[in-house]
């Protein structure tokens, strides 16, 4: 008889020591951790982030909208400036025969140089040859008949003339320094 000790093998499961089972937890806890920090710290700074993107994308649409206002109300200014320069323009080259208006001209420049206008005539004209067809421009011939002249007060009143508001031109000024009189031939211009 075999007096040696009979074992016998039993099986138990072992459990890892405690200290095991903790690092097993240790990379779960860590993730959970960082997932909970991301949603509760993180994220909302990505979500201000976003929304400071989206702000700035509507303020640069609102500057440029405000750009497009400050050139709406300087193309109105100018468009009123237009309007002003037009004015000028129909004053200065007038779409009917202003015969009333060149007499006023002519007056006002003899007042000024100090001349009598003794007659005017005026007679329309075709334009020249040099004045372009399609332009739908016509000429005023107009002489103009002065007394009481003295060369000083001629030159005046050609100068006078020739910087008034209406457009026109001093073809021949014929001057006789004996009778005190002049007669002076001006192109003025319409359009039609």
């Amino acid at each position: 008889m075999d007096t040696s000790l009979h074992t016998s093998e039993v099986t138990t499961t072992e459990r890892p020591p405690m200290g095991d089972r903790l690092g097993m937890l240790i990379p779960i806890l860590v993730l959970t951790v960082l997932g909970v920090g991301y949603g509760l710290l993180l994220r909302p700074q990505f979500v201000t982030l976003r929304d400071l993107r989206a702000r700035h994308a509507l303020r640069a649409e609102a500057d440029a909208l405000e750009r497009g206002v400050r050139e709406v109300r300087q193309l109105s200014e100018v468009g009123g400036s237009l309007a002003d320069a037009r004015a000028v323009v129909d004053a200065a080259i007038p779409g009917i025969d202003d015969v009333p208006g060149l007499m006023t001209v002519m007056e006002s420049a003899a007042q000024r140089s100090r001349v009598v206008v003794g007659g005017v005539e005026v007679s329309r004209e075709p334009a020249p040859a040099t004045m372009p067809e399609l332009a739908g421009n016509d000429t005023v011939m107009v002489g103009i008949s002065l007394r009481r002249v003295e060369y000083e007060s001629l030159k005046t009143f050609v100068y006078l003339l020739e910087k008034s508001h209406r457009v026109l031109d001093v073809l021949s000024v014929q001057f006789s320094p004996k009778a005190l009189t002049a007669t002076i031939r001006a192109r003025a211009y319409l359009v039609r």
